[in-house]
């Protein structure tokens, strides 16, 4: 058994999916590519990734995206998980918990736990704006003495996922 995220959908109050995930790397977006797709115009094609950071958890990071990601209101370019957690992407809110999964669940399905069928909003009908209301617990990741090191970090998150996205590994 090893741990394993599971990311709930949510908007306007309604449960849209949940899917849990044993890799390393979760791209979230609207891109059919995407390992988890939200079909909303508020999100970017590749709008966030989560990165497994080892046996101390995951990061979630804003991949340049126009209109960002929120947590307690704030918008946020990279934001350690914590179990039970909150983030908002455009309209949707997203809860994560830690779980555990055999690896050969987690790699043979992809970890999806969904009916198969594309649960997401339809790609022409974006909601009506309303306030980030998700409380999420903050970290040391994001106070002003590690700020240098989290925007490199985040940079060069970015262009490895930016590479792999264009078809050549990273160096």
């Amino acid at each position: 058994m090893t741990d394993a995220l599971q990311v709930s959908v949510f908007f306007r109050g309604q449960a849209l999916l949940s899917r849990t995930f044993a890799r390393d790397r979760i791209v979230i977006g609207r891109d059919p590519g995407c390992d988890l797709r939200l079909r909303n115009a508020e999100v970017s094609k590749r709008h966030a990734c989560i990165v497994r950071r080892d046996s101390l958890g995951y990061l979630l990071c804003d991949l340049g995206s126009t209109n960002g990601i929120f947590t307690r209101g704030e918008r946020i370019s990279l934001f350690p998980i914590r179990d039970g957690g909150n983030a908002r992407i455009g309209e949707f809110d997203l809860h994560f918990r830690f779980a555990d999964v055999p690896w050969e669940q987690g790699e043979a399905e992809g970890g999806a736990e969904d009916s198969g069928e594309d649960p997401t909003l339809p790609a022409g009908s974006p909601p009506a704006p309303r306030a980030v209301s998700s409380p999420v617990i903050p970290d040391s990741a994001t106070t002003e003495t590690s700020r240098p090191r989290v925007r490199s970090l985040l940079a060069s998150l970015r262009k490895r996922i930016w590479r792999r996205g264009k078809g050549s590994e990273p160096r």
